[in-house]
């Protein structure tokens, strides 16, 4: 078994929104390459006419597929500081049997089975429960580098659909952490 704490905090929930959109989401250039097409395409049509008043909105919607990662960031801390847990700290625990998290007033269990799938980045693990849900373990809430690495070979283990990015442990100890 092993066990580990993190606090609920902007800066730690932040890295695993951003190992998220890093590893599980296309849009972080889909998005901007299609608000490209959208603004090259219909800023010519308004360029060319510019009293044809239906170009405008699609080049409004380029505008805004472009500059949406610049403001997807502070967003999320926006949502992230509205939380009801916001600032309290998760207990976890990894086993064979799978994971438990307990915080003041929450307790949680998830066996691996029911488990869709994970991502190990350098900064942590990504669980899945469902394809875009996900419960954040970063590596350095562990106390000890071996933890890491016992961690990720459970998951790897019992996660049918793992996907390793980088192993865990390169990231221990890089972060700044907690005492």
């Amino acid at each position: 078994m092993i066990a580990f704490t993190i606090e609920l905090k902007e800066s730690e929930l932040v890295r695993g929104v951003r190992a998220h959109f890093r590893t599980a989401t296309r849009e972080r250039w889909l998005l901007p390459l299609s608000g490209i097409v959208l603004f090259t395409i219909f800023g010519r049509m308004a360029w060319r006419a510019p009293s044809e008043m239906t170009n405008y909105p699609f080049l409004l919607l380029g505008v805004l597929g472009v500059t949406l990662p610049l403001w997807r960031i502070p967003l999320v801390k926006r949502n992230i500081r509205r939380m009801p847990n916001f600032g309290k700290t998760i207990n976890w625990t990894v086993d064979e049997a799978g994971l438990r998290g307990q915080g003041e007033g929450f307790e949680f269990r998830q066996d691996w089975p029911t488990i869709y799938s994970a991502t190990i980045t350098r900064e942590g693990f990504l669980v899945y429960p469902q394809r875009q849900m996900y419960y954040w373990m970063p590596s350095s809430g562990f106390a000890k580098r071996e933890d890491v690495e016992a961690a990720e070979n459970l998951i790897t283990q019992h996660v049918k659909r793992t996907k390793l990015v980088q192993h865990a442990v390169a990231g221990y100890g890089s972060q700044a952490r907690r005492t």
